[in-house]
Protein backbone atom coordinates (compact mmCIF):
# COMPACT_ATOMS: atom_id res chain seq x y z
CA UNK A 1 0.00 0.00 0.00
CA UNK A 2 3.06 2.58 0.96
CA UNK A 3 5.18 1.15 -2.46
CA UNK A 4 1.20 2.24 -4.16
CA UNK A 5 0.65 5.80 -2.52
CA UNK A 6 4.66 6.63 -3.24
CA UNK A 7 4.31 5.91 -6.48
CA UNK A 8 1.13 7.97 -7.14
CA UNK A 9 2.72 10.58 -5.64
CA UNK A 10 5.35 10.59 -7.78
CA UNK A 11 2.93 10.41 -11.10
CA UNK A 12 0.89 13.19 -9.76
CA UNK A 13 4.12 15.59 -9.49
CA UNK A 14 4.29 15.26 -5.60
CA UNK A 15 7.57 14.01 -3.68
CA UNK A 16 6.89 11.01 -1.52
CA UNK A 17 10.45 12.25 0.41
CA UNK A 18 8.74 15.60 0.91
CA UNK A 19 7.07 15.31 4.45
CA UNK A 20 4.90 18.41 3.33
CA UNK A 21 4.39 16.59 0.33
CA UNK A 22 3.38 13.43 1.75
CA UNK A 23 1.27 15.33 4.50
CA UNK A 24 -0.83 17.33 1.84
CA UNK A 25 -1.60 14.63 -0.77
CA UNK A 26 -4.27 12.77 0.43
CA UNK A 27 -6.32 15.55 1.00
CA UNK A 28 -5.10 17.34 -2.15
CA UNK A 29 -6.13 14.60 -4.32
CA UNK A 30 -9.33 13.98 -2.38
CA UNK A 31 -10.17 17.78 -3.65
CA UNK A 32 -8.69 17.16 -7.39
CA UNK A 33 -11.19 14.07 -7.53
CA UNK A 34 -14.33 15.69 -5.67
CA UNK A 35 -13.82 18.15 -8.73
CA UNK A 36 -13.43 16.20 -11.64
CA UNK A 37 -16.48 14.12 -10.38
CA UNK A 38 -18.68 17.44 -9.85
CA UNK A 39 -20.09 17.27 -13.56
CA UNK A 40 -21.08 14.15 -13.19
CA UNK A 41 -22.91 14.49 -9.94
CA UNK A 42 -24.90 17.31 -12.01
CA UNK A 43 -26.88 14.82 -13.15
CA UNK A 44 -28.25 12.56 -10.22
CA UNK A 45 -31.66 13.30 -9.23
CA UNK A 46 -30.71 15.79 -5.92
CA UNK A 47 -30.93 19.17 -4.92
CA UNK A 48 -27.00 19.75 -5.96
CA UNK A 49 -26.64 23.44 -5.29
CA UNK A 50 -27.31 22.02 -1.35
CA UNK A 51 -25.72 18.70 -1.58
CA UNK A 52 -22.62 19.37 -3.91
CA UNK A 53 -20.54 20.20 -0.40
CA UNK A 54 -20.27 16.45 0.59
CA UNK A 55 -18.09 15.53 -2.11
CA UNK A 56 -15.71 17.84 0.31
CA UNK A 57 -16.06 15.94 3.05
CA UNK A 58 -13.05 13.38 2.14
CA UNK A 59 -10.94 16.41 1.64
CA UNK A 60 -11.88 17.78 5.30
CA UNK A 61 -11.78 14.94 6.94
CA UNK A 62 -8.23 14.05 5.73
CA UNK A 63 -7.16 17.63 6.08
CA UNK A 64 -7.90 18.04 10.04
CA UNK A 65 -4.20 16.82 10.30
CA UNK A 66 -2.48 19.27 8.57
CA UNK A 67 -3.05 22.52 11.16
CA UNK A 68 -1.56 25.95 10.16
CA UNK A 69 -1.58 29.10 12.96
CA UNK A 70 -4.60 31.36 11.73
CA UNK A 71 -3.54 35.44 12.67
CA UNK A 72 -6.20 36.33 15.02
CA UNK A 73 -7.56 39.27 12.72
CA UNK A 74 -8.75 36.46 10.62
CA UNK A 75 -9.96 33.95 13.26
CA UNK A 76 -12.07 36.63 14.74
CA UNK A 77 -13.65 37.63 11.55
CA UNK A 78 -14.38 33.71 10.92
CA UNK A 79 -15.91 32.97 14.52
CA UNK A 80 -17.85 36.66 13.97
CA UNK A 81 -19.52 35.50 10.81
CA UNK A 82 -20.15 32.03 11.90
CA UNK A 83 -21.82 33.12 14.60
CA UNK A 84 -24.26 35.60 12.21
CA UNK A 85 -25.12 32.77 10.36
CA UNK A 86 -26.09 30.60 13.50
CA UNK A 87 -28.04 33.49 14.64
CA UNK A 88 -29.50 34.49 11.54
CA UNK A 89 -30.85 30.49 11.39
CA UNK A 90 -32.11 30.01 14.57
CA UNK A 91 -34.48 33.24 14.09
CA UNK A 92 -35.20 32.61 10.53
CA UNK A 93 -39.01 32.32 9.32
CA UNK A 94 -38.30 29.43 7.32
CA UNK A 95 -35.09 27.61 9.58
CA UNK A 96 -35.00 24.43 7.92
CA UNK A 97 -34.29 25.79 4.16
CA UNK A 98 -31.84 28.42 6.43
CA UNK A 99 -30.22 25.34 8.53
CA UNK A 100 -29.62 23.50 5.50
CA UNK A 101 -28.14 26.69 3.28
CA UNK A 102 -25.64 27.49 6.38
CA UNK A 103 -24.95 23.56 6.67
CA UNK A 104 -23.84 23.66 2.93
CA UNK A 105 -22.13 27.04 3.19
CA UNK A 106 -19.83 25.84 6.24
CA UNK A 107 -19.11 23.01 4.85
CA UNK A 108 -17.67 24.34 1.65
CA UNK A 109 -16.22 27.11 4.51
CA UNK A 110 -13.90 24.15 5.72
CA UNK A 111 -12.79 23.34 2.16
CA UNK A 112 -11.73 26.83 2.17
CA UNK A 113 -9.99 26.15 5.10
CA UNK A 114 -8.51 22.74 4.07
CA UNK A 115 -6.43 24.51 1.37
CA UNK A 116 -5.43 27.37 3.13
CA UNK A 117 -3.65 24.91 5.12
CA UNK A 118 -2.38 23.53 1.36
CA UNK A 119 -1.04 26.65 0.62
CA UNK A 120 2.74 26.33 1.47
CA UNK A 121 2.54 23.07 -0.63
CA UNK A 122 2.80 24.27 -4.05
CA UNK A 123 2.69 20.57 -5.71
CA UNK A 124 -1.01 20.15 -3.46
CA UNK A 125 -1.97 23.53 -4.96
CA UNK A 126 -1.56 22.40 -8.60
CA UNK A 127 -3.18 19.07 -7.60
CA UNK A 128 -5.89 20.75 -6.80
CA UNK A 129 -6.33 23.18 -9.37
CA UNK A 130 -5.92 20.33 -11.83
CA UNK A 131 -9.04 18.58 -10.90
CA UNK A 132 -10.86 21.87 -11.30
CA UNK A 133 -9.50 22.35 -14.29
CA UNK A 134 -10.47 19.03 -15.75
CA UNK A 135 -13.87 18.95 -13.96
CA UNK A 136 -14.42 22.39 -16.07
CA UNK A 137 -13.65 20.34 -19.29
CA UNK A 138 -15.57 17.98 -18.98
CA UNK A 139 -18.07 19.63 -18.23
CA UNK A 140 -17.85 21.35 -21.26
CA UNK A 141 -17.74 18.38 -23.43
CA UNK A 142 -20.53 16.93 -22.03
CA UNK A 143 -22.52 20.04 -22.83
CA UNK A 144 -21.27 19.42 -26.24
CA UNK A 145 -23.03 16.28 -26.12
CA UNK A 146 -25.99 17.35 -24.88
CA UNK A 147 -26.24 15.24 -21.40
CA UNK A 148 -29.09 15.34 -19.49
CA UNK A 149 -31.25 17.35 -22.15
CA UNK A 150 -33.80 14.94 -22.03
CA UNK A 151 -35.13 16.08 -18.78
CA UNK A 152 -33.00 19.48 -18.25
CA UNK A 153 -33.75 22.82 -19.73
CA UNK A 154 -30.49 23.04 -20.78
CA UNK A 155 -27.87 20.45 -20.77
CA UNK A 156 -26.08 19.27 -17.63
CA UNK A 157 -26.51 22.22 -15.68
CA UNK A 158 -30.10 23.61 -16.15
CA UNK A 159 -29.22 26.75 -17.48
CA UNK A 160 -26.44 28.44 -19.49
CA UNK A 161 -25.39 31.25 -16.84
CA UNK A 162 -24.76 27.76 -14.19
CA UNK A 163 -22.71 26.25 -17.07
CA UNK A 164 -20.56 29.82 -17.51
CA UNK A 165 -20.02 30.07 -14.15
CA UNK A 166 -18.46 26.23 -14.08
CA UNK A 167 -16.22 27.31 -17.11
CA UNK A 168 -14.84 30.87 -15.24
CA UNK A 169 -13.57 29.19 -11.86
CA UNK A 170 -12.08 26.43 -14.50
CA UNK A 171 -10.52 28.87 -16.56
CA UNK A 172 -9.19 31.05 -13.74
CA UNK A 173 -7.70 27.43 -12.17
CA UNK A 174 -6.43 26.49 -15.85
CA UNK A 175 -4.21 29.49 -16.01
CA UNK A 176 -2.48 29.10 -12.93
CA UNK A 177 -1.31 25.32 -13.46
CA UNK A 178 -0.75 26.87 -17.91
CA UNK A 179 1.97 29.87 -16.76
CA UNK A 180 3.81 28.00 -13.66
CA UNK A 181 7.25 27.73 -13.81
CA UNK A 182 7.13 23.96 -12.90
CA UNK A 183 5.19 23.18 -15.41
CA UNK A 184 6.78 20.79 -18.55
CA UNK A 185 6.51 21.71 -22.23
CA UNK A 186 4.05 18.72 -22.84
CA UNK A 187 1.80 19.46 -19.29
CA UNK A 188 1.55 23.13 -21.36
CA UNK A 189 0.40 22.24 -24.49
CA UNK A 190 -1.98 19.96 -22.75
CA UNK A 191 -3.16 22.61 -20.12
CA UNK A 192 -3.18 25.11 -23.32
CA UNK A 193 -5.38 23.09 -25.05
CA UNK A 194 -7.95 22.51 -21.85
CA UNK A 195 -7.71 26.15 -21.44
CA UNK A 196 -9.04 26.27 -25.25
CA UNK A 197 -11.55 24.20 -24.90
CA UNK A 198 -13.10 25.86 -21.21
CA UNK A 199 -12.54 29.76 -22.41
CA UNK A 200 -14.85 28.53 -25.43
CA UNK A 201 -17.42 26.73 -23.10
CA UNK A 202 -17.07 30.14 -21.28
CA UNK A 203 -17.75 32.55 -24.29
CA UNK A 204 -20.32 30.32 -25.84
CA UNK A 205 -22.32 30.37 -22.23
CA UNK A 206 -23.31 33.86 -23.24
CA UNK A 207 -23.12 34.50 -19.30
CA UNK A 208 -22.20 38.18 -19.17
CA UNK A 209 -21.34 38.24 -15.68
CA UNK A 210 -18.63 35.26 -16.02
CA UNK A 211 -17.05 37.04 -19.12
CA UNK A 212 -16.96 40.22 -16.46
CA UNK A 213 -15.38 38.14 -14.02
CA UNK A 214 -12.85 36.66 -16.33
CA UNK A 215 -12.07 40.36 -17.19
CA UNK A 216 -11.77 41.38 -14.16
CA UNK A 217 -9.61 38.56 -12.93
CA UNK A 218 -7.38 39.61 -15.95
CA UNK A 219 -6.93 42.80 -15.18
CA UNK A 220 -6.35 42.62 -11.26
CA UNK A 221 -3.43 40.36 -12.34
CA UNK A 222 -1.95 42.08 -14.58
CA UNK A 223 -1.91 45.27 -12.23
CA UNK A 224 -0.73 43.53 -9.08
CA UNK A 225 1.41 40.48 -10.68
CA UNK A 226 5.51 40.58 -11.82
CA UNK A 227 6.87 41.08 -15.38
CA UNK A 228 6.78 37.17 -15.49
CA UNK A 229 2.75 37.24 -14.96
CA UNK A 230 2.13 40.00 -17.71
CA UNK A 231 4.40 38.71 -20.19
CA UNK A 232 2.52 35.05 -19.53
CA UNK A 233 -0.48 37.12 -19.15
CA UNK A 234 -0.01 39.43 -22.53
CA UNK A 235 0.83 36.55 -24.43
CA UNK A 236 -1.72 34.01 -23.68
CA UNK A 237 -4.56 34.94 -22.00
CA UNK A 238 -4.53 37.56 -24.92
CA UNK A 239 -4.27 34.57 -27.75
CA UNK A 240 -6.28 32.08 -25.72
CA UNK A 241 -9.54 34.31 -25.21
CA UNK A 242 -9.64 35.24 -29.01
CA UNK A 243 -9.25 31.80 -29.86
CA UNK A 244 -12.00 30.66 -27.79
CA UNK A 245 -14.52 33.71 -28.71
CA UNK A 246 -13.75 32.87 -32.39
CA UNK A 247 -14.70 29.39 -32.34
CA UNK A 248 -18.11 30.06 -29.64
CA UNK A 249 -19.22 32.84 -32.80
CA UNK A 250 -18.89 30.04 -35.14
CA UNK A 251 -20.41 27.45 -33.07
CA UNK A 252 -23.83 30.23 -32.58
CA UNK A 253 -26.71 28.92 -30.24
CA UNK A 254 -26.77 24.89 -30.31
CA UNK A 255 -29.01 25.16 -27.13
CA UNK A 256 -31.71 27.66 -26.20
CA UNK A 257 -30.33 30.52 -24.14
CA UNK A 258 -26.75 29.53 -25.35
CA UNK A 259 -24.53 31.95 -27.40
CA UNK A 260 -22.01 34.86 -28.03
CA UNK A 261 -24.13 36.46 -30.46
CA UNK A 262 -27.45 36.23 -27.87
CA UNK A 263 -25.31 37.89 -25.14
CA UNK A 264 -24.11 40.59 -27.61
CA UNK A 265 -27.75 40.83 -29.15
CA UNK A 266 -29.08 41.64 -25.78
CA UNK A 267 -26.55 43.98 -24.77
CA UNK A 268 -26.96 46.39 -28.05
CA UNK A 269 -30.70 46.20 -27.44
CA UNK A 270 -30.87 47.02 -24.22
CA UNK A 271 -32.28 50.92 -23.95
CA UNK A 272 -32.39 50.77 -19.89
CA UNK A 273 -30.74 50.28 -16.77
CA UNK A 274 -33.19 47.31 -16.58
CA UNK A 275 -32.76 45.81 -19.75
CA UNK A 276 -28.82 45.89 -19.67
CA UNK A 277 -28.38 43.94 -16.41
CA UNK A 278 -31.60 41.39 -17.92
CA UNK A 279 -33.65 42.81 -14.94
CA UNK A 280 -31.25 42.06 -12.23
CA UNK A 281 -31.58 45.97 -11.43
CA UNK A 282 -35.12 45.23 -10.43
CA UNK A 283 -34.14 42.26 -8.11
CA UNK A 284 -31.20 44.48 -6.41
CA UNK A 285 -33.83 47.10 -5.22
CA UNK A 286 -36.52 44.64 -4.07
CA UNK A 287 -34.33 42.43 -1.88
CA UNK A 288 -32.84 45.84 -0.95
CA UNK A 289 -35.92 47.51 0.90
CA UNK A 290 -36.83 44.13 1.95
CA UNK A 291 -33.59 43.63 3.84
CA UNK A 292 -34.41 47.01 5.67
CA UNK A 293 -36.91 45.02 7.34
CA UNK A 294 -34.39 43.14 9.36
CA UNK A 295 -30.72 44.66 9.00
CA UNK A 296 -29.19 43.63 11.71
CA UNK A 297 -29.32 39.53 11.73
CA UNK A 298 -31.28 39.05 8.43
CA UNK A 299 -33.74 36.90 7.40
CA UNK A 300 -32.04 33.69 7.12
CA UNK A 301 -30.20 31.90 4.25
CA UNK A 302 -32.05 31.01 1.21
CA UNK A 303 -35.26 33.15 2.59
CA UNK A 304 -35.20 35.50 -0.59
CA UNK A 305 -36.81 32.47 -1.96
CA UNK A 306 -39.75 33.43 -0.03
CA UNK A 307 -39.92 37.35 -0.65
CA UNK A 308 -43.77 38.19 -1.67
CA UNK A 309 -44.27 38.59 -4.63
CA UNK A 310 -41.44 36.52 -5.51
CA UNK A 311 -38.30 37.58 -7.60
CA UNK A 312 -37.91 36.11 -10.94
CA UNK A 313 -35.85 32.89 -10.73
CA UNK A 314 -35.59 33.75 -6.78
CA UNK A 315 -32.38 35.08 -6.81
CA UNK A 316 -31.40 38.69 -5.48
CA UNK A 317 -28.21 38.24 -8.49
CA UNK A 318 -26.04 40.59 -6.35
CA UNK A 319 -23.79 38.53 -3.53
CA UNK A 320 -23.71 41.22 -1.33
CA UNK A 321 -27.68 41.79 -0.93
CA UNK A 322 -28.18 38.38 -0.49
CA UNK A 323 -25.98 37.73 2.02
CA UNK A 324 -27.06 41.07 3.88
CA UNK A 325 -30.44 39.81 3.10
CA UNK A 326 -29.52 36.16 4.51
CA UNK A 327 -27.36 36.92 7.35
CA UNK A 328 -27.84 41.13 8.06
CA UNK A 329 -24.76 43.46 8.58
CA UNK A 330 -23.12 41.19 11.13
CA UNK A 331 -22.91 38.13 8.39
CA UNK A 332 -22.30 40.80 5.65
CA UNK A 333 -19.32 42.81 7.54
CA UNK A 334 -16.76 39.49 8.64
CA UNK A 335 -17.62 37.89 5.26
CA UNK A 336 -17.15 41.38 3.24
CA UNK A 337 -13.67 41.98 5.02
CA UNK A 338 -12.44 38.26 5.04
CA UNK A 339 -13.03 38.71 1.15
CA UNK A 340 -10.96 42.20 1.62
CA UNK A 341 -8.29 40.27 3.13
CA UNK A 342 -8.16 37.81 0.65
CA UNK A 343 -7.61 40.54 -2.20
CA UNK A 344 -5.55 42.33 -0.12
CA UNK A 345 -2.57 40.08 0.06
CA UNK A 346 -1.78 41.16 -3.70
CA UNK A 347 -0.49 44.44 -2.15
CA UNK A 348 1.71 43.43 0.70
CA UNK A 349 5.53 41.93 0.11
CA UNK A 350 5.05 37.88 -0.64
CA UNK A 351 5.59 36.02 2.76
CA UNK A 352 5.85 32.40 1.10
CA UNK A 353 8.26 31.42 -0.93
CA UNK A 354 7.13 30.70 -5.15
CA UNK A 355 8.85 28.54 -7.51
CA UNK A 356 10.92 30.25 -10.14
CA UNK A 357 8.93 33.96 -10.51
CA UNK A 358 5.34 33.03 -10.32
CA UNK A 359 3.04 33.75 -7.48
CA UNK A 360 0.25 31.63 -5.87
CA UNK A 361 -0.42 35.49 -4.31
CA UNK A 362 -1.01 37.46 -7.13
CA UNK A 363 -2.95 35.05 -8.83
CA UNK A 364 -4.82 33.82 -5.63
CA UNK A 365 -5.90 37.34 -5.03
CA UNK A 366 -6.35 37.64 -8.72
CA UNK A 367 -8.64 35.11 -8.37
CA UNK A 368 -10.67 36.43 -5.72
CA UNK A 369 -11.30 39.62 -7.22
CA UNK A 370 -12.31 37.91 -10.62
CA UNK A 371 -15.11 35.69 -8.51
CA UNK A 372 -16.35 38.89 -6.60
CA UNK A 373 -17.18 40.71 -9.95
CA UNK A 374 -19.19 38.08 -10.66
CA UNK A 375 -20.96 37.84 -7.38
CA UNK A 376 -21.90 41.41 -8.17
CA UNK A 377 -23.73 40.70 -11.44
CA UNK A 378 -25.23 37.07 -11.01
CA UNK A 379 -26.10 34.87 -7.92
CA UNK A 380 -22.94 32.58 -8.61
CA UNK A 381 -22.39 31.72 -5.11
CA UNK A 382 -25.61 30.16 -4.89
CA UNK A 383 -24.70 27.66 -7.45
CA UNK A 384 -22.04 25.06 -6.02
CA UNK A 385 -19.70 24.75 -9.26
CA UNK A 386 -18.63 28.45 -8.49
CA UNK A 387 -19.27 28.89 -4.89
CA UNK A 388 -17.10 25.44 -3.70
CA UNK A 389 -13.96 26.59 -6.22
CA UNK A 390 -14.99 30.44 -5.38
CA UNK A 391 -14.37 29.32 -1.43
CA UNK A 392 -11.00 27.56 -2.23
CA UNK A 393 -9.66 30.39 -4.13
CA UNK A 394 -10.37 32.52 -1.35
CA UNK A 395 -8.43 29.74 0.59
CA UNK A 396 -5.31 30.01 -1.03
CA UNK A 397 -5.01 33.63 -1.06
CA UNK A 398 -5.75 33.75 2.68
CA UNK A 399 -3.04 30.73 2.86
CA UNK A 400 -0.76 32.70 0.67
CA UNK A 401 -1.02 36.46 1.81
CA UNK A 402 -1.94 36.11 5.70
CA UNK A 403 1.35 36.87 7.34
CA UNK A 404 2.08 33.69 10.24
CA UNK A 405 0.94 34.47 14.02
CA UNK A 406 2.34 33.32 17.24
CA UNK A 407 0.58 30.04 18.30
CA UNK A 408 -0.23 31.93 21.76
CA UNK A 409 -2.30 33.44 19.65
CA UNK A 410 -4.36 32.00 17.98
CA UNK A 411 -6.68 28.84 18.36
CA UNK A 412 -7.24 25.71 16.07
CA UNK A 413 -10.59 27.01 14.62
CA UNK A 414 -11.09 23.34 13.13
CA UNK A 415 -11.96 22.47 16.78
CA UNK A 416 -14.57 24.84 17.00
CA UNK A 417 -16.02 23.74 13.87
CA UNK A 418 -15.97 20.41 13.88
CA UNK A 419 -19.52 19.57 16.04
CA UNK A 420 -21.16 22.32 14.07
CA UNK A 421 -19.62 20.52 10.78
CA UNK A 422 -21.13 17.23 12.09
CA UNK A 423 -24.50 19.03 12.43
CA UNK A 424 -24.50 20.13 9.37
CA UNK A 425 -23.37 17.18 7.60
CA UNK A 426 -27.29 15.42 9.36
CA UNK A 427 -29.08 18.60 7.91
CA UNK A 428 -27.80 17.99 4.49
CA UNK A 429 -28.15 14.24 4.17
CA UNK A 430 -31.92 14.55 5.53
CA UNK A 431 -32.49 17.16 3.56
CA UNK A 432 -31.01 15.23 0.17
CA UNK A 433 -33.05 12.01 1.27
CA UNK A 434 -36.15 14.13 1.19
CA UNK A 435 -35.52 15.75 -1.67
CA UNK A 436 -34.67 12.20 -3.03
CA UNK A 437 -37.75 10.83 -1.77
CA UNK A 438 -39.85 13.08 -4.13
CA UNK A 439 -38.22 14.18 -6.78
CA UNK A 440 -37.96 10.15 -7.55
CA UNK A 441 -41.43 9.89 -6.46
CA UNK A 442 -40.74 6.68 -4.28
CA UNK A 443 -44.27 4.81 -2.69
CA UNK A 444 -44.79 7.33 0.51
CA UNK A 445 -47.86 7.21 2.32
CA UNK A 446 -49.34 10.32 4.18
CA UNK A 447 -48.44 8.35 7.67
CA UNK A 448 -45.17 7.29 6.57
CA UNK A 449 -42.06 8.20 8.58
CA UNK A 450 -40.60 10.21 5.40
CA UNK A 451 -44.20 12.45 5.34
CA UNK A 452 -43.79 12.78 8.47
CA UNK A 453 -40.30 14.28 9.12
CA UNK A 454 -40.89 16.61 5.75
CA UNK A 455 -43.70 18.39 8.45
CA UNK A 456 -41.34 19.15 10.62
CA UNK A 457 -38.44 19.68 8.56
CA UNK A 458 -39.98 21.25 5.41
CA UNK A 459 -36.19 22.02 3.73
CA UNK A 460 -37.54 21.26 0.49
CA UNK A 461 -41.15 20.69 -0.95
CA UNK A 462 -39.64 20.51 -4.51
CA UNK A 463 -40.95 16.95 -6.08
CA UNK A 464 -44.04 16.98 -3.50
CA UNK A 465 -46.85 17.31 -6.26
CA UNK A 466 -45.54 13.92 -7.01
CA UNK A 467 -46.55 12.61 -3.62
CA UNK A 468 -49.92 14.83 -4.05
CA UNK A 469 -50.77 13.22 -7.21
CA UNK A 470 -49.96 9.60 -5.76
CA UNK A 471 -52.77 10.06 -3.03
CA UNK A 472 -55.33 12.39 -5.15
CA UNK A 473 -57.07 8.50 -5.77
CA UNK A 474 -57.14 7.29 -2.76
CA UNK A 475 -56.95 10.10 -0.10
CA UNK A 476 -58.52 13.05 -1.61
CA UNK A 477 -58.73 15.01 1.88
CA UNK A 478 -55.62 14.46 2.76
CA UNK A 479 -54.42 15.95 0.02
CA UNK A 480 -56.02 19.08 0.56
CA UNK A 481 -54.50 19.51 3.79
CA UNK A 482 -51.16 18.62 2.57
CA UNK A 483 -51.57 21.35 -0.27
CA UNK A 484 -52.54 24.16 2.79
CA UNK A 485 -49.68 23.25 4.81
CA UNK A 486 -47.32 23.78 1.51
CA UNK A 487 -48.94 27.40 1.22
CA UNK A 488 -47.04 28.50 3.82
CA UNK A 489 -44.38 26.01 4.30
CA UNK A 490 -43.18 26.00 0.62
CA UNK A 491 -41.35 28.33 -1.37
CA UNK A 492 -43.06 27.13 -4.61
CA UNK A 493 -46.58 28.91 -2.59
CA UNK A 494 -48.02 30.26 -5.80
CA UNK A 495 -48.16 26.61 -7.63
CA UNK A 496 -50.04 25.02 -4.03
CA UNK A 497 -52.47 27.67 -4.19
CA UNK A 498 -52.99 27.05 -7.92
CA UNK A 499 -53.27 23.31 -7.14
CA UNK A 500 -56.12 23.81 -4.90
CA UNK A 501 -58.02 25.84 -7.40
CA UNK A 502 -57.78 23.36 -9.89
CA UNK A 503 -59.28 21.00 -7.20
CA UNK A 504 -61.69 22.99 -6.39
CA UNK A 505 -62.85 23.57 -9.75
CA UNK A 506 -63.19 19.76 -10.30
CA UNK A 507 -65.50 20.07 -7.47
CA UNK A 508 -67.55 23.01 -9.14
CA UNK A 509 -66.52 24.83 -6.26
CA UNK A 510 -66.12 28.69 -7.85
CA UNK A 511 -66.21 30.23 -4.41
CA UNK A 512 -63.06 28.16 -2.74
CA UNK A 513 -61.36 28.86 -6.31
CA UNK A 514 -61.98 32.42 -6.50
CA UNK A 515 -60.41 33.00 -2.53
CA UNK A 516 -57.36 30.51 -3.13
CA UNK A 517 -56.76 33.01 -6.73
CA UNK A 518 -56.65 35.86 -4.45
CA UNK A 519 -54.47 34.44 -1.95
CA UNK A 520 -52.00 33.43 -4.66
CA UNK A 521 -52.61 37.24 -6.80
CA UNK A 522 -49.94 38.66 -4.58
CA UNK A 523 -47.30 36.03 -4.73
CA UNK A 524 -46.81 35.85 -7.89
CA UNK A 525 -44.06 37.38 -9.89
CA UNK A 526 -45.03 40.32 -12.73
CA UNK A 527 -44.48 37.84 -15.77
CA UNK A 528 -47.03 35.61 -14.20
CA UNK A 529 -49.63 38.03 -12.61
CA UNK A 530 -51.44 38.52 -16.37
CA UNK A 531 -52.61 34.97 -16.56
CA UNK A 532 -53.45 34.43 -12.58
CA UNK A 533 -55.47 38.09 -13.42
CA UNK A 534 -57.59 36.39 -16.33
CA UNK A 535 -58.44 33.32 -14.72
CA UNK A 536 -60.02 35.20 -11.75
CA UNK A 537 -61.98 37.47 -13.76
CA UNK A 538 -63.60 34.10 -15.06
CA UNK A 539 -63.70 32.19 -11.67
CA UNK A 540 -65.20 35.33 -10.45
CA UNK A 541 -67.85 35.35 -12.83
CA UNK A 542 -68.85 32.02 -12.20
CA UNK A 543 -68.03 32.56 -7.95
CA UNK A 544 -70.92 35.32 -7.85
CA UNK A 545 -73.65 33.25 -9.67
CA UNK A 546 -73.10 30.24 -7.65
CA UNK A 547 -73.33 32.84 -4.53
CA UNK A 548 -76.79 34.15 -5.92
CA UNK A 549 -78.01 30.64 -6.89
CA UNK A 550 -77.12 29.25 -2.95
CA UNK A 551 -78.65 32.65 -1.57
CA UNK A 552 -79.39 32.25 2.15
CA UNK A 553 -78.03 29.14 2.37
CA UNK A 554 -74.97 30.01 1.71
CA UNK A 555 -72.47 29.90 4.66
Amino acid sequence: MILFQEKLMTGLGLSPADPKDRACFAPALALCVAFIALPFCLLLPIDSDRTMPLLLVPAVALGWKISRPVAPLVLGLMIWALAAMVVSTLLADYPARALVSASATLWVIAGGMTVRNLAPCRRAVRLVLAGITLGAALGALLVSQGAGLSYMEFPLYWGPRIFGLHQFVGAVAAFYLLGNSETRSWQRVALALLSLVILTGLMASGSRASLVGWGAFLLFWLWRGGGADRRFLLTWATSLSIAGFIIAYLIGQPFYGMGLPSALARTAEATTVEGITSARSYFWSVVWHQGLNSPWIGHGADAYQYIQPRLHVAQPHNELLQRFYEYGLAGLVPLGLLLLAAIGGAFRPRNLPDTGTWSLQSWASSAVAGAGAVGLFDGAFYHMVAFMAGALFVGFALGANTPLASARSVVGLHKILRPGLLLALVAILVHSWLGHLMLRAYPVNPDDPAARLLRVFPSTTHGLSNWLNRWKQTQPDVVMEWIVWAQTHSNQQPEFHLAAVQIYLSQRDFISAERELRACLPKVRDIELPDVERLLVGVSTKAREQAAAAGPNLK
